[in-house]
């Protein structure tokens, strides 16, 4: 009983008709009343999409305002691609990134080292500096041994 008059609250202060076009709880719970924790469940999965939904998108664009990404591509394309970062005094351990084309987000503006490779080709290493909203293109020409 508690659920059904908290969720009839909500929709009390709620503007408009539910998004996905059911009918609001009250008018669900007065027509069909053994459905009434069915049509609960939904009510309550649809008014609280809308706002994880904007969330979601302002928390993307804070965070790709602070961080960059790093395109790399290769010939021939399939080469396996490390990314490393590099500070003044040490480098960090190769982090694996999958195969070229590859294109690595969510990267913290620095300075790192993209190394790409593939069997029966020598390696091929870039250094790189990673800029808070911008995209970083590397394209390695692997050279066969």
């Amino acid at each position: 009983m508690i659920l059904v008059c908290g969720v009839i609250a909500q929709i009390a202060c709620s503007s408009g008709a539910p998004a996905n076009g059911n009918k609001p709880v009250a008018a669900a719970n007065a027509s069909a009343p053994s459905n009434a924790k069915a049509a609960n469940s939904n009510s309550a999965n649809t008014n609280s999409a809308p706002t994880a939904g904007n969330q979601n998108k302002s928390t993307s664009q804070t965070t790709s305002s602070t961080v960059g990404t790093i395109e790399v591509t290769s010939t021939p394309t399939g080469a396996r691609v490390l990314l490393v970062a590099t500070e003044e005094d040490s480098a960090g351990e190769p982090q694996p990134k999958g195969l070229t084309p590859a294109m690595i987000g969510g990267i913290k503006p620095g300075k790192y080292t993209v190394d790409v490779e593939m069997p029966g080709y020598k390696f091929f290493q870039k250094e790189v500096n990673v800029k808070a909203g911008a995209t970083v293109k590397v394209n390695a020409a692997l050279r066969k041994k």
